[in-house]
């Protein structure tokens, strides 16, 4: 916890606008669900982009800061799953993984998804920072707010969608296997009519009982709605992106990787308001979760 620890003492430095910046999107979301940051401190010079799996990559300016912003909104936090558990990853695209449906392909979108969906104490924040930019100017991360997505659906639909009649996989990374018996049941609209929450997985979401053909029909339309409400943004070296987890969900268009040192980089980290709901403590012993629930 030493990192964070650190990263908690210097967010006490942040100027007090940014502070009240941070502390609007953590009580309303922001606008779209989102919030972007700019001119964010970056190392420099900036190692190249790695090409494998697993690469060590020393970035000691930009991890901090994205740990600076994500302990002033809660606590960071990591799963083991994921990049070994590591509270700040590095983002970039993998030849192995140019088609599949993880945050290191390129030559497929991204279906939109919330983070963590099958986890019901998923993160309150995805945060992303930009180190390099795709060349081409064409990696657009996409997001999609549930009042926008509401709004392209009728009061049936979102009735059927508030019901628990659907089940979500768990990914792969975290043990998962395909429509399993133990998948989590969600309800992918929740909470209020003013201010709604939105679950989703288009890629692992499903009607819990392949019979009911008014939730198949609705999850259709939900997956609609999401792609009409969508707002999408080029990251630039600098831009710190805040999504809403419970507000939100998110994607990423297809892009060209070249492998050569010079690909989009980006940093992530998960961010809890509340973390010790997440482990039934009054203090947890790691901020890393070691599985779903925990």
């Amino acid at each position: 916890m030493a990192f964070a620890t650190l990263a908690a003492e210097l967010a006490t430095e942040l100027p007090r606008e940014v502070h009240a910046v941070l502390a609007d999107f953590k009580l309303r979301g922001g606008s779209d669900g989102a919030l972007l940051l700019s001119d964010a401190p970056l190392d420099n010079p900036l190692p190249l982009t790695p090409t494998s799996r697993g690469a060590e990559i020393n970035l000691p300016v930009s991890e901090m800061t994205l740990g600076i912003v994500g302990m002033s909104l809660g606590v960071i936090l990591g799963f083991r799953g994921e990049a070994q558990g590591r509270l700040i990853q590095p983002l970039y695209p993998i030849l192995a993984d140019t088609r599949a449906q993880t945050s290191s392909s390129s030559a497929v979108r991204l279906d939109f998804h919330s983070e963590t969906a099958f986890d019901p104490n998923r993160p309150d924040v995805l945060a992303l920072l930009c180190l390099r930019g795709d060349p081409d100017g064409a990696a657009m991360t996409t997001f999609s707010c549930a009042t926008r997505v509401m709004s392209h659906l009728s009061d049936a639909q979102i009735e059927i969608l508030r019901q628990p009649r659907y089940k979500t996989g768990i990914d792969a990374s975290f043990g998962g296997s395909v429509n399993s018996e133990d998948d989590p049941t969600v309800s992918p609209i929740y909470g209020s009519e003013t201010d709604p929450g939105i679950l989703i997985d288009t890629d692992l979401m499903r009607a819990a009982d392949p019979k009911d053909e008014p939730a198949k029909k609705a999850l259709i339309a939900l997956n609609n709605a999401v792609e009409k409400a969508a707002v999408g943004i080029v990251l630039r070296p600098g831009n710190i992106l805040l999504i809403d987890n419970r507000r939100a969900c998110h994607g990423r268009s297809d892009f060209r990787a070249n492998y050569d040192g010079k690909d989009r980089l980006l940093l992530r980290t998960m961010v809890a308001y509340d973390p010790w709901r997440r482990s039934g403590e009054r203090r947890p012993r790691s901020l890393v979760q070691e599985r779903v629930g925990r």
